[in-house]
């Protein structure tokens, strides 16, 4: 977490015995100076889980107290942005943290690739969606896996000569994915390579369904291209890499420093310039 006021500062913290989250900007002389401040730049943040939306919240509540405040707000990883749905008997975890961020009333928020426009509608202010920046080469084939990626890929103007479409069944019930098909698909001669992109990959079921589909069309390399890599299946990023040619992603959640070949990983605050 990357604050500028105007120079660049790492809110450092700790876990205390019993498993909770503590900041203190007293311990060091930059974060003295960043207490007598009265406006942030810049706060960049991503949260993957409870503690890092604790460690956020933590500091949005000092800066409050403080009288600091804050211009805009980026946000890598949008935790909950898939508990986007009111289901009965759960929660809506996005509302409830959207209502949290309405608190401290942030001029802008600025969001890395949302996983849907719920979020935009949840928050005071509007919340710009930061595009992702991959970059598809001239004979890419553009792999759009399902309807929902195909509203972002319209959203964002990403396009490609040679397209291919494809769809789904989830069970509401058991979250299982079946009947995956291609339902339109225009390929160039001069293809030489799909590349199935979307915001997030968590256990990689999507994907993998995909390919089996595109293997009924053209013997090409398979590429992934994913925003927001959470790699959660058996073997993780190393299994989907038996699969796939290469794979894309940003630090926004995976941050795994170690190299492993034919994985790309791009910083997320690289996308913001």
């Amino acid at each position: 977490n990357t604050f500028s006021t105007p120079s660049a500062y790492y809110i450092q913290h700790w876990m205390y015995p019993g498993g909770e989250i503590g900041i203190d900007l007293t311990k060091d002389a930059e974060g003295q100076d960043l207490l007598k401040s009265r406006y942030i730049h810049k706060l960049y943040t991503t949260l993957k889980n409870s503690q890092d939306i604790m460690k956020l919240f933590l500091f949005l509540d000092l800066c409050a107290y403080k009288n600091i405040t804050i211009d805009t707000l980026f946000i890598g990883y949008l935790a909950y942005a898939r508990d986007d749905k009111r289901e009965e008997g759960r929660p809506l975890g996005l509302r409830f943290l959207c209502n949290l961020l309405n608190k401290y009333n942030i001029p802008q928020i600025k969001v890395l690739d949302p996983h849907s426009d719920v979020s935009n509608g949840l928050l005071n202010k509007e919340m710009t969606p930061i595009k992702p920046k991959f970059i598809l080469k001239e004979n890419d084939v553009l792999v759009i896996p399902d309807l929902g990626a195909m509203k972002k890929a319209i959203k964002y103007g990403i396009t490609q000569k040679s397209m291919v479409v494809c769809n789904k069944v989830r069970d509401p019930e058991t979250g299982k994915l079946t009947d995956f098909k291609v339902i339109d698909s225009y390929i160039q001669s001069t293809a030489d390579r799909f590349v199935i992109l979307d915001d997030i990959c968590d256990g990689g079921r999507t994907f993998f369904g995909v390919n089996n589909c595109l293997t009924n069309l053209k013997s090409y390399p398979v590429s992934l291209y994913i925003t927001h890599g959470i790699f959660s299946g058996q073997g993780g990023v190393k299994k989907l890499l038996e699969t796939f040619d290469t794979i894309e992603t940003t630090d926004s959640f995976y941050d795994n420093k170690e190299p492993i070949d034919r994985l790309k990983v791009h910083a997320w605050t690289s996308w913001l310039e």
